[in-house]
């Protein structure tokens, strides 16, 4: 299974690191990548919709396909307006933040 995980608010990719590792011992394709505005060093003023392409983005430039498109806490409206419907076979969206 090919997976895209996005991080909510104040975080990056790198969130995902401990259950990516899971997954990828599962024998599943993983992705974290960092939405625009996000990680240290960088612009900070960005739009929802600049946040939205920069996922639509990585899905692109990686010619992702067929994806499981996970989202947590306030990426999952970037993520729903990022999702392509030829690109992605599922997603998923939570409002909460994922116990640890």
């Amino acid at each position: 299974m090919r997976i895209v995980l996005v991080h909510g608010s104040w975080h990056t990719g790198e969130l995902w690191g401990p259950v990516a590792a899971i997954l990828r011992q599962a024998g599943h394709e993983v992705h974290t990548p960092t939405i625009a505005g996000h990680g240290v060093g960088v612009n900070k003023r960005v739009t929802h919709a600049q946040c939205s392409q920069s996922i639509t983005d990585y899905v692109v430039a990686n010619d992702l396909n067929d994806i499981v498109l996970l989202a947590t806490a306030t990426a999952a409206p970037s993520s729903r307006r990022s999702s392509k419907p030829s690109r992605t076979g599922s997603a998923g969206w939570s409002s909460g933040t994922p116990s640890c």
